[in-house]
């Protein structure tokens, strides 16, 4: 009887799956629709990689102009009214507020650091 009872994990996985209604894939393959979203969300994160190296680029060009003419690095109005402004932009395409919050936080203070 104990033996009846017993069943293999992927075979608890798959019972899992239907319960919540939703399709195993094939043999642990994914489907080709996937993969293709997969490999837009690959491509937009390397476009995303790309741009945040070219703005510390120009923090860093940014800080050494800043030294040059005897500048603080940290200018709090600039950052407040860019941070406004980017929350408002991101609030408008429907990013959260928080995780927009925190990003531009870690954004600002990579470029302090790079302009340092």
């Amino acid at each position: 009887m104990k033996a009846l009872l017993q069943i293999r994990t992927s075979q608890w996985w798959l019972l899992v799956q239907k319960m919540l209604g939703k399709r195993p894939s094939d043999k642990g393959q994914t489907s080709s629709e996937l993969n293709l979203m997969r490999k837009q969300i690959d491509a937009l994160d390397d476009q995303i990689l790309q741009l945040l190296a070219s703005r510390m680029t120009v923090a860093e060009q940014i800080g050494e102009y800043k030294k040059q003419q005897s500048i603080l690095a940290h200018q709090p109005q600039r950052w407040a009214e860019v941070r406004a402004q980017r929350l408002e932009k991101a609030r408008v395409l429907g990013l959260g507020e928080n995780f927009m919050e925190n990003f531009l936080e870690l954004i600002h203070q990579e470029s302090l650091q790079r302009q340092a």
